[in-house]
């Protein structure tokens, strides 16, 4: 019996175009994004296709952008080939869109949420006082052997993140990072240093932790779905109650990825699937000798890789599926004060539909769907169409 692990990628997997085939070829894509952008007063889409880069890579920006693309994807698979997972598990901000994924937070919720955690993480700390450096080729322990060393006199390195079994990061202010490094190279490790706005899961982080905490206390927690692995622990968050602390620990302690990964392998997990940009999960999984299959889900073109993978059809028949997408398209905010242009756009277009969708049996033809979705795009083309625009 196959058993999923669904994963999600953190902060610095974004890239400039990411989503925009999504967006283009899909209602919920498209109705995400929007959402996403009223919710931030940010064009989000714009920025994730059109950048600039420098915006986008922004802590406070590139967070929400990975969220909300993680969750299109994952709405999308869902949607598509409806296979359920064993657990989700996300790297550091991963952990957020795997926990909106599985119903602990809304996706309003969570999206407001790693905004708010961006700017903390981005203004934590003066200007340059902190670094973060990769370190490939030395054991976790040898190295937080290494950091005790160095860290004295209130000035500290630690391990931020445990990726794999010789692929560690390290943070904290940038006088110790530079020693460890000197050290490091002295021992012939490989290591570099990595460009990032500030010493995240580092002692460092204290602050911005402790203010985000108080902000979670705010957000109404779910129970979940499908249970979500925590940074922290390496484990299954065990309670509700206890999201709010393990998140709040996230921002000053180790990412525990390759003890999450562990702990999935002994599950029994066969098939993991990276749902976000970029691949960096996906890659690692090959240094863990996992026997199952990884594969990731970024893009279209991935996600009928997948249905013919796992040879599956489409969970829902395209007549529910306009309809869900008209749904959508008549309850998106309407942006157009133009009484002319709204019954042209949009009265018209949702009636035509309607009875397109009344009177016919079965299915929809090629044609029809294509004439459906044009009439949608209208719909959503006309209510997003500001009084000021040309």
């Amino acid at each position: 019996m196959n058993k999923y692990a669904f994963l999600f990628p953190g902060q610095g997997a974004q890239y400039l175009g990411m989503g925009k085939d999504l967006y283009d070829g899909n209602l919920l894509a498209k109705r995400r994004f929007e959402e996403a952008s009223d919710l931030l007063s940010l064009d989000l889409k714009r920025l994730c296709f059109e950048g600039p880069e420098a915006d986008l890579t922004q802590t406070l920006n590139a967070q929400p952008a990975i969220v909300t693309l993680s969750v299109i994807i994952f709405e999308l698979f869902m949607q598509e080939l409806g296979i359920e997972p064993m657990f989700l598990a996300g790297h550091s901000l991963g952990e957020y869109s795997a926990l909106i994924c599985s119903g602990v937070l809304s996706f309003a919720d969570g999206l407001t949420i790693v905004r708010q955690r961006g700017i903390l993480m981005q203004n934590a700390v003066p200007a340059n006082s902190g670094s973060m450096a990769a370190v490939v080729g030395l054991e976790r322990k040898e190295l937080e052997e290494l950091c005790r060393e160095i860290s004295q006199g209130g000035q500290s390195v630690v391990v931020a993140c445990s990726n794999t079994a010789n692929q560690n990061v390290i943070s904290g202010h940038r006088a110790s990072v530079d020693q460890a490094l000197v050290r490091l190279q002295q021992m012939s490790v490989h290591c570099s240093p990595l460009t990032v706005s500030g010493p995240f899961h580092s002692p460092m982080m204290r602050d911005a932790a402790d203010i985000l905490a108080e902000q979670l206390q705010k957000y109404c927690l779910s129970a979940p779905k499908w249970p979500v692995i925590s940074n922290v622990t390496a484990l299954p968050h065990d309670s509700i109650n206890h999201v709010v602390d393990k998140l709040h620990m996230q921002m000053i302690k180790t990412v525990r990825w390759f003890d999450t990964v562990q702990y999935l392998m002994e599950q029994g997990i066969t098939h993991t699937i990276e749902m976000g940009p970029g691949r960096v999960l996906t890659n690692m999984m090959k240094s863990f000798h996992f026997k199952g299959i990884s594969r990731h889900l970024g893009n279209s073109k991935d996600l009928l890789d997948l249905r013919e993978i796992f040879n599956c059809e489409p969970r829902t028949g395209n007549r529910e599926l306009i309809g869900q997408y008209l749904t959508a398209a008549i309850i998106s905010k309407n942006r157009n004060v133009n009484p002319n242009e709204h019954l042209t756009g949009v009265i018209q277009p949702y009636e035509q539909l309607r009875g397109l969708l009344e009177h016919t049996v079965g299915e929809l033809t090629m044609v029809q769907m294509k004439t459906a979705m044009e009439w949608i795009d209208t719909i959503l083309y006309t209510k997003n169409k500001r009084a000021d625009s040309k």
